[in-house]
């Protein structure tokens, strides 16, 4: 299943963990404007919790195992 699809299907859930953008971009290693790229191609869509993006761990997980652990 593709990681846009089950990021798209899934609603805000109390149970799921967030982290911010720049907990995000230290996990994945990546920066602010690769982050914002992938926001745009829905690669990796954050949940917006109020004024604020954040991001699913489950779908930082999924996205980096996906990817071998690299990317």
């Amino acid at each position: 299943q593709d990681l846009r699809e089950s990021q798209m299907a899934k609603p805000v859930d109390a149970d799921d963990e967030y982290i911010t953008r720049e907990q995000a971009m230290k996990k994945l290693k990546v920066s602010s404007a690769t982050l914002w790229r992938w926001k745009k191609c829905g690669y990796l869509v954050p949940v917006r919790l109020g004024s604020f993006d954040r991001y699913r761990i489950s779908d930082i997980e999924t996205l980096m195992s996906q990817k071998g652990g690299a990317l």
